[in-house]
């Protein structure tokens, strides 16, 4: 729909209301607007399932202000513009102004031969601009509109700012209401933009200066302290910015170099032969877990999701440590299984990193962030795997961000990722395989 003209709104005072929402509290929060996505091809159960999943993960991820579905619908019929993102992009950021947004998201799900597909793109408000386009395809219906949320939230991370100061410490803008906690890390860095004579802005770049602990909470800001100076110099200022996301974010690297080829293991710190002492109680497991010494994790019977298991206290806040396990599949049905590091929401099985293999021999290794996993390595073939339901031990050295990788006495290869530093640890096994897992041990490091 080109041309579109934009009247003056009969529902102003519902379009205030949304306006007053983004204005106070919700100010490090990104306003966005999600417009009706068109179809094709996809009946209407399918659709909403895709559309709200697409929304609720944005939502859970308490990153955003999203504006109610309702003042959306409002404004389109007020502009006579139809229920629908099919409109040019001056339009579709005129309406966002309307709206009273920074962002506003619009695309189009669709099914087709290769399965559910859902193309979409952001448009910031301010310049008119599409900021973000992707397309993503799975078999699985929910896969799309869960990776298209993920590229958001790695896009548009949650920013606050430096308010203060007090003799307690450093206040930011950003508190319990953002989801932080006592002895979180933040992100610390400075905004430097240069403007022409005109006051428009020509460079703008966002530089990282440190890392900050928090060390009290309140609803709606925290008092942090110092940790890390990475620009030595440099002392905090009102005014920069602050993030429990990595800012700026540094894409993940692999390494086919090892990052700590002479470690050594310190103290033994967990030693589970699975005989004597019943760490795990599996979630969603077919059956007893524990069974002849060993550990069990059958998700046979599951036609979705994982049969998992976290270590108890104090095996749930581990940074840096040596992890090493026994697995071997039983039934692999396709699927893959493996070990969780880091994870921040066992309860949930959730923001965490996998690390899998394949009975067929491949490895992958994800983060997962609010249900939704990017892969770090996709499904890549290793020699050093044992096939056909063959035991592999697998090891893991986690330092910091930087993670080496070994399965049976061979390194495979290394990452870095600064997603989380700290967490849960535990076997895990997907949808339709059954695997046995013995000696689990945990070291920390020199």
């Amino acid at each position: 729909m080109t041309g579109n003209q934009i009247r003056p709104l009969g529902g102003l005072i519902v379009v205030a209301i949304a306006c007053l929402l983004f204005a106070g509290s919700a100010h490090a929060k990104t306003s966005i607007a999600i417009l009706p996505f068109d179809s094709t091809n996809i009946g209407q159960t399918n659709y909403v399932k895709m559309n709200d999943h697409f929304k609720n993960i944005l939502v859970k991820s308490n990153k955003y202000a999203l504006v109610d579905r309702e003042i959306i619908e409002k404004v389109l019929r007020e502009q006579s513009l139809g229920l629908s993102g099919a409109m040019d992009q001056s339009t579709t950021a005129k309406v966002g102004k309307l709206i009273g947004v920074e962002k506003i998201v619009r695309g189009k799900v669709y099914y087709s031969n290769n399965g559910y597909g859902m193309n979409y793109e952001v448009i910031d408000v301010e310049t008119g601009k599409v900021e973000l386009t992707k397309t993503q395809s799975s078999k699985n219906l929910l896969n799309p509109p869960g990776w298209a949320a993920g590229d958001i939230m790695v896009r548009y991370p949650l920013v606050g700012t430096i308010i203060g100061f007090t003799k307690e410490g450093i206040v930011v803008s950003l508190g319990e209401d953002d989801g932080l906690k006592t002895g979180q890390r933040l992100f610390w860095a400075r905004a430097r933009t240069v403007k022409d004579t005109k006051g428009a802005v020509v460079f703008s770049k966002t530089e990282r200066l440190g890392v900050l602990t928090v060390l009290d909470v309140a609803p709606t800001s925290s008092v942090a302290a110092e940790r890390l100076s990475q620009q030595p110099g440099n002392t905090p200022r009102e005014g920069d910015q602050i993030s429990p996301d990595p800012l700026p974010r540094k894409d993940a690297v692999v390494s086919r170099t090892p990052f700590f080829p002479n470690i050594k293991s310190d103290r033994l710190l967990l030693d589970d032969g699975m005989k004597e002492v019943k760490y795990l109680s599996p979630k969603y497991n077919k059956g007893e877990g524990y069974i002849d010494g060993h550990l069990e994790l059958d998700a046979t019977v599951r036609k979705s999701g994982q049969t998992y298991g976290y270590y108890p206290s104090p095996f749930d806040t581990l940074s840096n440590f040596i992890m090493t396990a026994d697995m071997r599949f039983l039934v692999s049905g396709g699927a893959s299984a493996g070990i969780t590091i880091r994870c921040t929401d066992p309860v949930n099985n959730d923001n965490k990193y996998n690390l899998y293999i394949t009975d067929n021999g491949r490895i992958f290794i994800g983060v997962i962030t609010n249900k939704t996993a990017q892969f770090i390595v996709n499904g890549e073939s290793s020699p050093a795997l044992n096939r056909n339901g063959k035991n592999n031990t697998l090891k893991v050295v986690a330092v910091g961000p930087q993670f080496d990788f070994y399965i049976n006495d061979t390194y495979v290869l290394s990452y870095e990722d600064e997603n989380y530093e700290t967490g849960s640890v535990g076997p895990f096994v997907e949808h339709g395989c059954r695997v046995q897992f013995d000696n689990v041990k945990i070291w920390s490091v020199k």
